[in-house]
């Protein structure tokens, strides 16, 4: 009788385990990615498993050109929360993955402005692909965990790399042009940079938002359950949604920009805070000579505009990220800047 008691103890522990989606430690990460269980390399194909789903965003982060493909990977029988228009609330032991890779054409990395779109993919075919690194993010007891794994020369495996890695090569940009990028994988302290939020504390996900993801997707996958709150800003301009992907993690009331009093979230209402005829406040040598952050009707003489044309280090934003001008993105925000009206004083 002893022994059944002990049997069935040690089976419910197991089936606890189990449901709780036990799995590598985030405090301690094994140094191969393929034992996360989440993604492993077959051949010419990156494999997602069974239970990890693929997914995109509506408006993409630039980094130097580099395609995305973004995962989550949640305890069975778990979902995450729709918490507003705010980032989604995810269960304990999830794990979300962000892998960069470029397109090769001609033996050459390749940009392309049309964004790679993952939705309902379980195989990403690599043949002519070239993988650089893969972001994960793990949600312990602790809170959020960084983890940067970076992909060997072979292409068939990603290990940790706790220090981040810097990476040079040339990428063909869309229009044709060869760029030399300095790809910046960053380290876990440098994760911290981006995904750190005051209020909170901690890291948090950056991406998985109501308003940037297709809903209609999550919610037919039974991957998210909806709090009936969000105020659901998918009809906000797509410059306004560059802005908050590209740098609201640090302009904003819990972002490392907040110092700035430039806050470039979608939500965000007031002229003055979004940058229109406001005179910097920490920019340094960033100002390129301007007074203002944004003035109306004149891109050219708008610091932010400066700020995303420079490649020089100590005056381009974002600051991590990117080592690359993405002209595509420069011309968005000037046309954006073009149609304001009003003027800025000269006082």
């Amino acid at each position: 009788m002893a022994y059944l008691r002990a049997a069935l103890c040690v089976g419910c522990a197991c089936l606890v385990a189990a449901c709780a989606g036990a799995g590598p430690d985030p405090e301690n990460p094994p140094r191969r990615l393929s034992d996360w269980g989440i993604l492993h390399k077959d051949g010419d194909a990156l494999k997602l498993a069974d239970g990890t789903f693929a997914y995109s965003l509506r408006t993409p982060l630039f980094s130097d050109y580099a395609e995305k493909l973004r995962t989550v990977s949640m305890p069975a029988g778990t979902r995450a929360t729709m918490n507003g228009d705010a980032v989604f609330e995810f269960p304990l032991g999830t794990v979300i993955s962000k892998t960069f890779f470029y397109w090769i054409e001609d033996g050459q990395r390749v940009g392309r402005e049309t964004p790679f779109m993952a939705e309902g993919i379980k195989v990403l075919n690599t043949e002519s692909a070239r993988l650089v690194e893969t972001r994960l993010l793990a949600r312990a007891e602790s809170g959020w965990v960084a983890m940067p794994y970076v992909w060997n020369d072979a292409q068939d495996e990603a290990y940790l790399k706790i220090t981040g890695d810097l990476a040079r090569f040339d990428v063909r940009a869309p229009d044709g042009h060869m760029q030399s990028a300095n790809y910046l994988i960053p380290s876990r302290n440098q994760c911290a940079s981006c995904h750190a939020r005051r209020n909170s504390g901690g890291i948090h996900p950056i991406g998985p938002k109501a308003w940037n993801v297709n809903l209609d997707v999550w919610h037919a996958s039974g991957w998210l359950v909806s709090d009936g709150g969000a105020r659901l800003k998918r009809d906000v301009s797509y410059a306004r949604r560059y802005l908050d992907v590209n740098c609201a993690h640090c302009h904003s009331d819990e972002g490392a920009g907040d110092t700035s009093g430039l806050f470039l979230d979608v939500h965000e209402t007031d002229p003055t805070r979004l940058g229109v005829c406001k005179r910097t406040i920490a920019a340094g040598q960033g100002t390129g000579g301007h007074t203002y952050d944004i003035v109306p009707g004149d891109p050219r003489t708008s610091i932010l505009i400066h700020r995303m044309k420079t490649d020089n280090p100590a005056e381009m934003m974002p600051e991590l990220g990117r080592s690359l001008v993405h002209s595509a993105g420069v011309s968005l925000i000037a046309d954006w800047i073009h149609t304001m009206p009003g003027e800025c004083s000269s006082a």
